[in-house]
């Protein structure tokens, strides 16, 4: 509790009762009725999810349940906003671990290509796909079916 205030902004605002939550199965000490999110802040925990394409630490960013960087899960229901829960004695909440997570690039437009342009991509796709550097290749060419047999015949 050593991140809170010595006494409320606000003269007229009464602080909550002491009472202990769990975060990731550690206790915390709390003030009953505060934002579940404002407790982990004042016990050190700034990372309370993750972005899901890079994993990037989240917090609290908006406190009005709107922008979802403060979902974790509260007594086993997830993507509850931590912002918008009021602490009470033996809450449970956890971040909500990434267990993967993909980027699929899928082109807006595509490109047909003829016989003569599809052995050159196809070419260069297989030269680019042999250098170490290259980890994916993406591309937005169409060939049909006829020139791809007549390439690959």
């Amino acid at each position: 509790m050593a991140r809170r205030l010595a006494r409320p902004l606000d003269p007229s605002a009464v602080a909550g009762r002491p009472v202990t939550v769990r975060w990731d199965g550690r206790e915390i000490q709390a003030r009953e009725a505060e934002p579940l999110a404002v407790t982990l802040l004042a016990s050190g925990r700034s990372t309370i999810s993750r972005s899901f394409r890079f994993h990037r630490p989240r917090g609290l960013m908006c406190s009005t349940g709107q922008c979802g960087w403060c979902e974790c899960e509260v007594d086993g229901v997830p993507s509850v906003r931590s912002c918008r829960v009021p602490v009470r004695d033996g809450l449970e909440a956890a971040g909500i671990p990434i267990t993967s997570a993909e980027l699929t690039m899928v082109p807006k437009t595509t490109v047909e290509l003829d016989e003569s342009g599809a052995r050159q991509l196809l070419r260069l796709i297989d030269s680019l796909e042999d250098l170490d550097d290259v980890q994916e290749v993406h591309a937005n060419f169409d060939i049909p079916e006829a020139v791809l047999e007549a390439v690959a015949g």
